[in-house]
């Protein structure tokens, strides 16, 4: 749903307010507060972790460069995803400052061990032991600030730029929240409107991602799929 469309629907299901046929660059005193509230919901919303919020992040080693910029929408990492694809091994960490400490004057830490541990500081991920070989890759997932797709050439952003963007996430809890806010902005009764909204919310919170099956008697099916053959296991 467009941005536009998420707000004209909001605004009709509020009544008594005109529905402007356009909202971004609309001097309009309802089109102003409506794309205000929105972009305070979408900066709201944006702060829990959604799956469609999810990016992948690659970096490419640098011998002798220990520190890395992080991407420019970068929130937070998806726990446990960060992975070294050349040489198969999953990244310890993310470290503490004591952590990362003691690592950095261990001699057990610094040579003769193949593990990795990485560390956020700044807007830098730093990887130890530091890299002695170019473009090793590295990669992990995290959450991005990013809630807007941009109409105009499917990129995705933090701001709203056109009446035509869409959105990545929910597009009736968007709605919702706009609702409540906007009356609010107006001095208007708002508390029914925002526990519809929450209760929304929470639901999609719970939906979100799924769950894995925990089998407490016996293996799930899909836990006894592996590359052995039912028969003939053995035998040439």
């Amino acid at each position: 749903m467009t941005i536009l469309a998420i707000c004209q629907n909001a605004l009709r299901e509020i009544s008594g307010f005109d529905v402007p046929g356009t909202i971004v660059g609309n001097q309009n005193e309802t089109a102003v507060t409506v794309l205000a509230v929105l972009r305070r919901e979408g900066m709201r919303l944006r702060k829990f972790n959604w799956d469609a919020l999810i990016a992948e992040g690659t970096i490419a080693t640098v011998a002798g460069q220990a520190s890395y910029a992080r991407p420019d929408d970068f929130r937070h990492f998806a726990n446990t995803s960060q992975w070294d694809r050349t040489n198969n091994l999953r990244l310890r960490g993310p470290t503490t400052p004591a952590e990362w400490q003691f690592l950095k004057g261990s001699v057990t830490g610094s040579t003769g061990t193949i593990e990795r541990w990485f560390r956020v500081k700044g807007r830098q991920i730093f990887i130890h032991p530091t890299p002695e070989t170019d473009n090793e890759t590295i990669a992990y997932e995290y959450y991005s600030t990013n809630w807007v797709v941009v109409q105009s050439d499917g990129s995705t952003a933090a701001e709203i730029t056109s009446d035509n963007d869409t959105v990545l996430l929910d597009d009736e809890v968007l709605t919702l929240g706009v609702k409540w806010r906007f009356l609010k902005a107006k001095g208007i009764p708002w508390e029914a409107e925002y526990r519809e909204y929450e209760d929304m919310v929470q639901s999609l919170l719970g939906q979100n991602g799924g769950s894995p099956v925990v089998a407490l008697d016996k293996p799930s099916f899909a836990d006894r799929l592996t590359s052995v053959p039912e028969q003939g296991f053995g035998f040439s």
